[in-house]
């Protein structure tokens, strides 16, 4: 649900060819004909997970192009460490 807001806000899209791209792909390596493939999927409402999982996987890409990592040194409370010297 989040990831969908988040694509829905950047703006991130899955395209037709997008879709066609993986189902070659899909076509190719399961040695299934595309015409077949594509109508066993529509039947099984497979094609709506996979588009779907496709939005989530390139919101996930966006995301992480956008994510700046921050390394943060570990601190001991005063009163820690106050503790630890005791």
């Amino acid at each position: 649900y989040i990831l969908r807001k988040i694509a829905e806000k950047e703006g991130v899209e899955i395209t037709r060819g997008d879709v066609e791209t993986h189902l070659e792909n899909l076509s190719r390596s399961s040695k299934i004909p595309m015409e077949r493939l594509v109508s066993i999927m529509q039947q099984t409402g497979q094609l709506r997970r996979i588009v779907d999982d496709m939005l989530i996987k390139k919101t996930l890409e966006h995301v992480l192009q956008k994510v700046k990592v921050i390394e943060v040194e570990k601190t001991i409370p005063e009163e820690k460490k106050e503790e630890e010297n005791s």
